[in-house]
């Protein structure tokens, strides 16, 4: 693949101390094999900051150890800025890293340093698609992932109570967006299909605990919003109308939404040229756009559709079990010496095959939500 560079040469070595394939590494870039390779041959005047900056964030390295100076990064990458913003990247695909713990730390610690501060609200818009590597509950990633979950929660429910004690006013207001590609969801073939039922299957468990909770104890504190077309594919948190929280994702080979980028900017000024300042005042219109439609989520839904959603899924489940048991009626009633029959024989397997893949899906879907079920029984509004 030609001759590499100094820095190559050390990101080659940096990737085989720590048993990183270079194609997982270069897909977690975001760039093709081609320019990967192009870029361990470039000299070092020829990389910009922006590629060094993903390459040290990956891996978490000091430009030191790719072979640069050690003042080589302006503010913008070293850490939060002047205007007291900053960015962190957040990599689930490379959780051997020893580096990913860091910043799935930085990543939580940013969520719950400023909603410890935040007096007067919380607004929340958040793109709900199902992240595959998250759920994964057997993954280190993943555990990790939904305890600092269960911490945040806990966090912004301890704020509330506090609030509630005293009589002070708060908002929490949260916009749940269901994802643009929900017809490659299962529950989206379903003729019963409601978009409050396609958002229940969608939440990890500690989220939809937590808004049941808040139903039953911080009615005066919190709303609920559902969009069934998202308005954005990001999401983001506001915090006093002054901190802003925003995540960016991307999406892996498999075509699967990553979160990837957080970024926090606080406006420092009531000010037109501040970048902070034009960033809220754009969701604010978001907002102000979301008001204006009947989307609001109440409590008393919220344990109705879930219950529906599991005697959907039950009466699915029964349905398949009869269209098997049907196909395997089919197979014994035919001879297997008549000529033509091989052929028939064949016809009906894959039919019932297929039938029995639907039937796995629809049994993990409903094992889901039957835990949410039970979860009804310990939160109600």
């Amino acid at each position: 693949m030609g001759k590499h560079s100094l820095l190559g040469a050390s990101l080659c070595r940096i990737l085989e101390e720590r048993n990183i394939e270079k194609e997982d590494f270069y897909t977690e870039m975001g760039v093709s094999r081609a320019t990967f390779y192009n870029l361990l041959g470039k000299q070092m005047d020829s990389y910009k900051k922006s590629e060094v900056a993903v390459i040290c964030r990956l891996l978490d390295v000091t430009p030191v150890q790719l072979g640069l100076e050690s003042d080589y990064f302006t503010d913008r990458f070293t850490g939060p800025r002047k205007t007291d913003s900053g960015v962190t990247s957040l990599n689930f695909m490379l959780e051997g890293s020893p580096g990913y713990r860091r910043y799935t730390e930085r990543f939580f610690d940013t969520f719950i340093k400023n909603l410890a501060a935040a007096q007067k609200s919380f607004n929340v818009l958040d793109y709900c698609a199902k992240n595959i590597g998250i759920d994964a509950k057997d993954s280190i990633s993943s555990q990790y992932y939904h305890q600092q979950n269960l911490e945040f929660f806990k966090t912004l429910e301890e704020k509330l109570g506090k609030k509630q004690s005293t009589g002070a006013t708060f908002r929490y207001r949260r916009i749940l967006q269901l994802p643009l590609d929900i017809s490659n969801y299962p529950f989206y073939s379903n003729p019963n299909y409601e978009p409050i039922k396609a958002v229940i299957e969608l939440l990890f468990d500690e989220a939809f605990e937590h808004y049941l909770r808040c139903f039953k104890k911080f009615p005066e504190y919190f709303r609920l919003f559902l969009l069934r077309v998202p308005m954005r594919i990001s999401s983001y948190y506001i915090v006093d109308e002054k901190v802003l929280i925003s995540l960016q994702n991307r999406v892996d080979k498999r075509g699967i939404l990553i979160p990837d980028l957080l970024y926090l900017d606080k406006v420092a000024e009531e000010n037109e040229n501040d970048r902070a300042f034009v960033l809220r005042e754009t969701y604010r219109a978001d907002w102000r756009n979301i008001e204006k439609i009947e989307n609001e989520i109440y409590g008393n839904q919220f344990h109705v559709k879930t219950l529906e959603l599991a005697r959907d899924l039950e009466a699915q489940v029964k349905e398949t079990d009869y269209e098997i048991h049907r196909y395997e009626n089919q197979l014994s009633q035919l001879p297997i010496s008549e000529n033509g029959n091989s052929i028939k024989r064949n016809e009906i397997s894959e039919q019932m095959t297929g039938m029995k893949k639907k039937r796995a899906t629809l049994k993990d879907r409903l094992a889901s939500i039957e835990k949410k079920v039970a979860l009804l029984d310990t939160v109600r509004p």
